[in-house]
């Protein structure tokens, strides 16, 4: 207000050059998304060589993993490259279990010794800003107060025939809602 008398008081300026200052208001800033608040908060593995379930374990920038000999830390944390080996080569399976940075074998070698183990899961844990939403806010305001927390839970199983690994499902928890998706033999 006080920038604007000083424009309306000066007698340099004139009425057009108020009316250009009317029309075309200071252009407001958009939010900077924090992408580092989507990246992974917690991490979970079942049936994976001697790991029958991790539960929910919670990364922090230190992450310390305790335990006796054999049971699971390294193979904890070899799931990391193994994701990344999956991701950067091309392969016909959903995982690819022998690679650049770790090697497992196969899926019947890298699932659980245990009865009626058939899957690998892995899961995921995000925090979702709400400003990577595309549904208006002025809609959702109501339900939408903080970033959203998605787990999104990769089970794998075998087909068997050629050792490949397929896609078995994926569930998806959003803000509490489930979402399963199956996948069939087929595909």
């Amino acid at each position: 207000a006080k920038a604007l008398d000083r424009v309306v008081n000066s007698p340099k300026y004139t009425r057009v050059s108020l009316q250009y200052i009317y029309d075309n208001p200071p252009k407001k800033k958009k939010k900077k998304i924090e992408w580092k608040s989507l990246m992974l908060n917690s991490f979970r593995v079942k049936n994976l060589r001697s790991l029958k379930d991790t539960n929910t374990v919670i990364l922090r920038p230190i992450t310390i993993l305790l335990g006796e000999n054999s049971c699971g830390k390294s193979t904890f944390l070899r799931s990391f490259p193994l994701l990344k080996q999956s991701v950067e080569s091309p392969t016909r399976s959903s995982i690819l279990w022998f690679g650049k940075y770790v090697d497992f074998g196969d899926f019947d070698e890298a699932l659980i010794r245990e009865k009626g183990a058939k899957e690998i899961t892995f899961s995921f844990g995000l925090n979702v800003p709400l400003e990577l939403y595309r549904t208006p806010l002025r809609i959702m305001r109501h339900k939408l107060k903080n970033d959203s927390k998605i787990t999104i839970d990769l089970r794998l199983a075998s087909l068997g025939k050629d050792g490949l690994t397929r896609t078995a499902g994926i569930d998806l928890l959003i803000d509490g809602n489930i979402i399963k998706i199956d996948v069939n033999d087929s595909g």
